[in-house]
């Protein structure tokens, strides 16, 4: 541990000693909690130099100064140093005959108590331990990336299962946040020749996936990895796109669409087959951020499907941490294709967040509280408000109460500021930050300790991932709501803002029959959003078209496309407004009355229904907050993940019902086809027995191998030598039998099995072969240094394959 040789740094920084930079402790290999401490301490540094020179004030000093006392757990001697009439409420002592300062554990009233002692790394569970896998990755991921291991075995599945997926075929892969998602895009993108496209919703998550690639990618050249948003330059890609060596670009939606330039050059890259393929990272927002938010996130569908019509071959990946049943169920609608889809779906609920959900009795209550956990709850912490106004509000309660190294972020932040308050936050310069639901995706910072809500999401999911901000370092994190039932009441009326029937209808038929919208050939149009709905004759301005109406008309077409009436062919966006090609797939759209009515307002109601079952769900467990198990509610949103609460109002033990199979569920298509040289070499049967030596099983797996089943110890031998095939996977006996059973996929094509002595292993692994061999396409190698008997079978090797 080096918590005493950073303290002594820290202690000698604050009073003035000559020492090293705290920064000299970071390229030293150390664990999460060692990195934790060593943040907490930057922060306390940074925010006393800003003390010092007016940017934060003695308040914001002394609120760090618990929080860093409080884990580094050990007292601190700061010459001369006066404390503030605050200085006790934050729980701080001071001795004044020899000046040392030390922090007690002092909380408020109302929380849990032994939850929050966690936070500070205090009495925390061990959690149980699931059977060891094996993490050795191939030859290709190691010379590619450096990396010998995987983080986890859902790692190892989603980068394997990536790497395995046919040409023309999606695949969508949910894993854990912070589980290394990142390996996909970097694997898949040098798996053969040709340009990868990543779809990234803001640019803060762009800059880290582009650091990450160029810091992780060993690559000879410059001209291969590029990111692309409206500050940044294109011509180096462009060149690197026209010489063939460009192999990664990170692009938000907006900018394909929008960008005619860029689009065009993408569009010339895919007819000659370059692009090869396409992920879409935080797949998830394109369903669950709204149905008019961020328009050309969820037109990206369209713009897919005109890649396809050119090259059929190019692969798709739908990337997140968890899906809800309905956001399953319209990604593979919008992105599945001829069946080809696959599923890899290894999420779990979080393991870090533990939960405290507190209802206050009226305004007054709520803001005494939430000034009590904004003073003493662990830093750095998030506060997430309802709306930007109540952003600002908070602010200047906080600044009245001696705070002001504090920032807030919402959908009104410029964008200019959000990237330099981003850029502070990650790099510790402040610690409380206030938030609309605009700050999440993309800022990863990894230690942030508090969530709080102010406010109650109008759906579990999302206030999950809002909650998920915290603990992305693996140490425990706190998600506290403190709300009043006024809340609850605001939640529902946010959710009831639905177009009526009659007004989708009117704004419907308002472009279809509009001047500006063009028919085409085979039920096609060409519709301008730019319209004003014919029921708003009574307004004075008939003509003036507003940007809300735009929203509304945009809202309208992709209600139709949500519920199958349409489907978007393509988007483009002129003269500041959007103008969608779509093709009706239920031509009673065309025929205003009563029959196009019942149908609009059935399919309304059925969207209604689902999104306030969601409400309902949230509600539910707030009324039965300390009478069921918070982490309950998430397992009926996110229905392939399995029990799991840190704790939470009903418990403070650790629940873990936590399936140990990794694929939560099985994926047994599509198999990948044995190649003309393995049958070859098979002479047209499913197995064949090899007698050889350890020392000569390289050349087989080289050779032939798909897939590798040995103990750990050979594998951890014959992973450091080449292989062909860049998808190779290796598998323990465990791996195998686990995968085997349920999810072929994996297993599929030739699998080079090492038979040892252990005759429960023998048993086991020769009743697999046989088994698959009946019922799947899988080729078999089966290596042996002797020919064995089998008592279980009383046969020999040799006699039962060859």
């Amino acid at each position: 541990m080096i918590e005493f040789e950073v303290h002594e740094c820290v202690e000698n920084i604050i009073n003035g000693n000559k020492c090293n930079s705290i920064s000299s402790f970071d390229n030293l290999k150390i664990n999460g909690l060692e990195q934790y401490v060593l943040l907490t301490a930057k922060r306390l540094c940074n925010i006393w130099f800003f003390y010092l020179k007016g940017t934060a004030t003695q308040i914001d000093f002394e609120c760090a100064l618990r929080n860093y006392l409080l884990v580094i757990k050990k007292d601190i001697v700061i010459q001369n140093y006066q404390p503030s009439e605050r200085f006790e409420e934050f729980g701080l002592q001071m001795n004044k005959d020899n000046g040392k300062i030390w922090a007690t554990l002092f909380l408020p009233d109302f929380c849990n108590s032994f939850l929050v002692k966690q936070l500070y790394m205090q009495d925390i569970e061990e959690e149980r331990v699931a059977a060891s896998h094996n993490l050795i990755t191939n030859s290709y991921i190691r010379e590619l990336t450096g990396f010998k291991s995987f983080k986890s075995n859902e790692q190892k599945l989603a980068v394997t299962g990536a790497l395995r997926t046919p040409e023309g075929y999606t695949t969508l892969v949910s894993m854990t946040t912070g589980g290394g998602k990142s390996l996909i895009t970097q694997t898949v993108s040098y798996q053969g020749d040709g340009l990868t496209l990543v779809i990234v919703p803001t640019i803060s998550l762009m800059m880290d996936q582009y650091s990450n690639a160029k810091n992780i990618i060993k690559s000879n050249t410059d001209e291969e990895i590029f990111y692309y948003h409206s500050d940044s330059d294109l011509k180096a890609f462009f060149k690197a796109l026209s010489n063939k060596t460009a192999r990664l670009l990170f692009v938000s939606p907006e900018s394909l669409i929008k960008n005619p330039q860029l689009k065009a050059k993408i569009l010339e890259a895919n007819k000659e087959k370059y692009l090869k393929n396409l992920i879409i990272d935080e797949a998830h927002i394109i369903i669950e951020w709204g149905s008019s938010f961020r328009i050309d996130f969820q037109c990206l569908d369209a713009m897919r499907k005109n890649f396809m019509a050119e090259n059929p071959e190019l692969r798709t990946y739908l990337l997140s941490a968890t899906y809800s049943d309905d956001t399953i169920r319209q990604l593979k609608m919008f992105y599945g294709n001829d069946d080809k889809w696959i599923e890899i779906r290894c999420e779990r609920l979080r393991h870090e967040t533990r939960f405290d959900v507190v209802r206050c009795d009226n305004y007054g209550e709520k803001t005494r509280r939430l000034f009590q956990a904004i003073d003493l709850l662990p830093r750095p912490a998030i506060v997430y408000v309802k709306s930007p106004d109540d952003a600002d509000n908070l602010y200047n309660r906080l600044l009245e109460r001696g705070y002001k190294n504090i920032s807030t972020f919402t959908g009104s932040t410029d964008n200019n500021k959000r990237q330099r308050i981003i850029n502070s936050w990650k790099n510790n310069e402040f610690d409380l930050m206030i938030a609309t639901c605009a700050f999440g995706v993309g800022v990863d910072k990894k230690d942030v300790r508090t969530v709080i809500h102010t406010y109650i999401p109008e759906t579990p999911n999302k206030y999950y991932q809002e909650a998920g901000r915290g603990g992305r370092d693996g140490l425990p994190s706190l998600s506290s709501i403190i709300y009043t039932n006024d809340d609850v009441d605001s939640a529902f009326t946010f959710v009831s803002k639905v177009i009526t029937t009659e007004k989708l209808i009117g704004r419907w038929f308002s472009m279809i029959n509009s001047h500006r919208t063009q028919s085409l050939l085979n039920s096609k149009y060409l519709i301008d959003t730019y319209v004003k709905p014919d029921y708003n004759t009574s307004e004075e301005f008939i003509d003036s078209i507003s940007n809300q109406d735009v929203n509304w008309n945009v809202y309208v077409i992709l209600f139709l496309r949500r519920t199958g009436l349409i489907s978007i062919d393509e988007i483009q966006y002129d003269d500041n407004k959007y103008i969608f090609y779509i093709t009706l797939i239920n031509r009673q759209l065309l025929a205003n009355d009563s029959k196009t009515q019942q149908m609009i307002e059935k399919l309304r109601d059925e969207e209604w229904q689902r999104t306030e079952a969601e409400f309902l769900l949230m509600k539910k467990y707030l009324n039965r907050v300390g009478k069921e198990c918070w982490s309950n509610m998430f397992t009926k949103v996110y229905r392939k993940t399995h029990d799991f609460c840190a704790g939470c109002n009903e418990h403070n033990d650790l629940i873990d019902f936590e399936d140990s199979k990794t694929l939560k569920m099985s994926v047994r298509e599509p198999l990948i086809k044995p190649g003309t040289k393995v049958d070859e070499f098979l002479y047209g049967a499913k197995c064949r027995l090899i007698i050889s030596t350890k020392e000569e099983i390289s050349h087989y797996i080289k050779e032939y191998a798909d897939v590798f089943v040995a103990d750990n110890e050979l594998i951890d031998i014959e992973s450091s030598n080449n292989a062909i095939s860049r998808s190779l996977l290796f598998c323990n006996y465990f791996d195998f039998t686990e995968l085997i059973a349920e999810s072929l996929f994996f297993v599929s094509g030739c699998v080079v099995i090492y038979i040892p002595e252990n005759q429960s292993i023998q048993k086991r692994m020769i009743n697999i072969i046989d088994n698959s061999m009946k019922k799947s396409d899988i080729r078999f190698l089966i290596i042996s240094e002797k020919d064995y008997y089998l008592p279980f079978r009383n046969k020999n090797l040799y006699e039962l394959f060859n």
